[in-house]
């Protein structure tokens, strides 16, 4: 059985305590691949000897960048994930971000994060012809308010929205897979979204 690790959502309770969140259609997601999904809270001091044999890393979704919304939470997320990150780029361990996880990242390498309308419980539809030569088009679910435009130039390969921020991104390089939309939700072309995520990880 493979082990892939996986960041959590913080949020507080009505009592005020902190949680550590996961949904659980990230485990429906990878049930039928012999997958173990280990989740990690804190930084990468607590999760070294998790990490160090794992197949992939997973940065998912559910908090705001403290630079849109300055809550503890979020500083506490940021500052958990980005170690968690650097660890798994000098150890080359794919990683797979999310939403948010995209976010994060292109914030880490330099780039604005900018508030987009129109975004949230939709679909888009994207033209994947610079990704794959047989399905030219793939149809996402979309739950965000905030976009990227642009990416250090190490990304290979984009896909774009008709307004011209970035979907989906993929480093080779860098072993870096990027999804603005959601993978582990319900998608109308989810068997093509997962063959992409399982080929990410190797599965």
């Amino acid at each position: 059985m493979k082990n892939i690790i996986i960041t959590q959502k913080i949020q507080k309770d009505k009592f005020g305590a902190l949680n550590f969140i996961i949904e659980k259609n990230w485990y429906d997601l990878f049930k039928t691949k012999n997958v173990n999904l280990i989740p990690v809270g804190e930084t990468i001091d607590q999760n070294k000897n998790k990490l160090i044999n794992a197949t992939g890393l997973i940065v998912h979704g559910g908090n705001d960048l403290p630079s849109i919304k300055n809550t503890y939470e979020n500083f506490l997320r940021k500052k958990n994930d980005i170690s968690i990150i650097k660890f798994a780029l000098k150890k080359k361990i794919p990683i797979l971000a999310v939403c948010y996880g995209f976010q994060l990242l292109a914030n880490m390498y330099g780039y604005k994060i900018k508030k987009k309308d129109f975004h949230v419980k939709i679909t888009h539809k994207l033209n994947t012809s610079q990704i794959s030569k047989k399905n030219n088009f793939l149809s996402v679910n979309s739950y965000h308010n905030y976009v990227v435009y642009k990416l250090p130039n190490f990304f290979n390969k984009l896909v774009k929205h008709d307004d011209g921020s970035i979907e989906l991104a993929f480093s080779k390089k860098k072993k870096l897979l990027c999804t603005m939309f959601h993978p582990e939700r319900n998608n109308i072309n989810q068997k093509k979204i997962n063959k992409i995520i399982f080929k990410h990880f190797n599965l």
